[in-house]
């Protein structure tokens, strides 16, 4: 027998979707309730306002975006292929979501002045991506100073966000896959 979700978890997965697809801006307190097919008081219950929904929301999604990342990277030791292996779960994500785009990068757009706690883990959430490669290129370039470890490290980063932004505009995988043969003569 199957169960139904709970109150909290239909509120979530309804503003999940929503914030994503047609945006945090777009999307009112009365759709998320209707869509979720709960009473007012019970979203309020859960949470105390659309901003605390929406810091579930980023924490939900970093938390799915790292776990899919590590799932596609395993137990992979080879920072060479752990690079190239965050571009194609870049065309993964870009497929599966009809490229639409990387929900932090759309979500702010929507934040005034990219102040506040959700602007916050947008950016905390940028920097553990830049960290993963990072930590790659110090394993893959020992030999190399720091500096110039920077360096490659924002160069491949740029390259990342560049390419999803790309894909998104082209409707298309090619940006990230032209992109992902970059980094690979890049880093050998």
């Amino acid at each position: 027998m199957d169960t139904l979700p709970s109150v909290r978890d239909r509120i979530i997965e309804t503003s999940t979707r929503l914030f994503y697809h047609e945006g945090y801006q777009a999307t009112g307190i009365n759709r998320i309730i209707e869509e979720a097919a709960i009473a007012k008081s019970s979203l309020y219950q859960h949470f105390r306002s659309k901003d605390d929904l929406l810091i579930e929301y980023i924490s939900i999604s970093t938390k799915k975006w790292f776990d899919g990342l590590q799932k596609l990277t395993g137990d992979n030791k080879a920072p060479e292929k752990n690079l190239l292996l965050l571009f194609d779960y870049r065309k993964k994500l870009a497929i599966e979501n009809d490229f639409k785009g990387c929900a932090f990068i759309r979500l702010a757009y929507e934040l005034p002045n990219l102040q506040g706690k959700a602007a916050e883990l947008i950016r905390e959430h940028k920097k553990a991506v830049k960290l993963f490669i990072s930590k790659q290129v110090a394993e893959l370039r020992p030999e190399i100073d720091k500096e110039r470890q920077t360096e490659l490290t924002n160069m491949i980063y740029t390259l990342y966000e560049g390419c999803g932004i790309e894909s998104s505009l082209q409707h298309s995988v090619k940006p990230i896959e032209i992109t992902r043969t970059i980094v690979s003569k890049l880093i050998n």
